[in-house]
């Protein structure tokens, strides 16, 4: 691969991405031992540095995120350095403005897959940006309407907190004594386990950007996935790992009657109150009624 090529690349360029092709060479030369991993990965962000970030679309989409995800995974997450952190920055931020002015619906699937294998293989490191705030901007690039409804959720669960505070305090006793909150404190946990309710749609975002028609009943399974699948992402990352609870109850009766998942109970939770108010607020801010509110 490497000599054809290297001895056209003219008349190559006219089939194949040369962004796209250099990574594959570069990729197998790694694979076959010609390369250290040091090598490797210090190729793959100097093809990353010298993309052309006005080319969006498929092509763009391939040096954007496939290229940087590739980087990511290399990495030895226990031992970071100084240097390697403000290149994830860079990623991250880059990622979230790629996918924020793309507009080249024939990538999107590609788009989709990476950008979530990128939020798969994130790497926390206090300083830089939070897997809370990856994950928003996320949103807000790729699905605004689930961006809106999560900012509304966040802000009404807050309000509503706030008053609860002042007329019913003992609600949040087990959660004062549970997590050693002040009123304060409780505040900004409704908010942050608000606004991460939703994360796990990211997984599924091409299933909920249905429009103009009812979902199948095959989909609307895959979307009761989505609360496991925020509390799994969640789990793994410091921002996110103490509002894991409230991202799996937001679709549970404040009974346990009825919702999903089934098998999760919430009674005896100490997030119980804020799970309840957050699926409160899903009635008055759902995506879906937007235009209603």
């Amino acid at each position: 691969m490497h000599a054809l090529w290297s001895a056209n690349r003219e008349r190559f360029s006219e089939m194949f991405d040369p962004g796209e092709m250099e990574l594959c060479i570069i990729r197998a030369r790694y694979s076959a031992g010609l390369i250290s991993k040091k090598e490797y990965a210090d190729g793959l962000i100097d093809m990353y540095k010298t993309r052309d970030k006005e080319k969006l679309g498929l092509r763009g989409a391939y040096l954007a995120l496939n290229v940087p995800l590739e980087y990511i995974l290399l990495l030895d997450t226990q031992h970071i350095t100084e240097a390697q952190c403000g290149i994830l920055k860079d990623i991250y931020h880059n990622t979230i403005s790629f996918l924020q002015r793309t507009r080249d619906t024939g990538s999107l699937c590609f788009q989709l897959e990476y950008a979530f294998a990128i939020l798969d293989a994130f790497i926390e490191i206090p300083g830089l940006i939070s897997f809370e705030d990856m994950c928003i901007g996320c949103l807000a690039a790729i699905h605004p309407p689930t961006y809106v409804h999560t900012m509304m959720v966040g802000q009404i669960t807050r309000c509503l907190c706030k008053h609860l505070l002042l007329y019913k305090p003992e609600l949040f006793d087990e959660l004062r004594n549970a997590l050693n909150l002040d009123d304060e404190g409780i505040l900004e946990y409704a908010w942050h386990a608000a606004v991460c309710h939703d994360i796990g749609k990211l997984a599924i975002i091409d299933t909920i950007m249905i429009y103009g028609r009812k979902i199948l009943d095959s989909e609307f399974t895959l979307i009761k996935q989505h609360p496991d699948v925020s509390a799994a992402m969640m789990s793994q990352h410091r921002s996110t790992a103490g509002y894991v609870n409230v991202a799996r109850g937001h679709h549970k009766w404040y009974d346990d009657s009825r919702g999903y998942p089934e098998e999760f109970s919430t009674s005896s939770l100490p997030e119980r109150v804020i799970i309840n108010l957050v699926t409160c607020n899903l009635c008055f801010s759902g995506w879906h009624n937007l235009v209603f509110i």
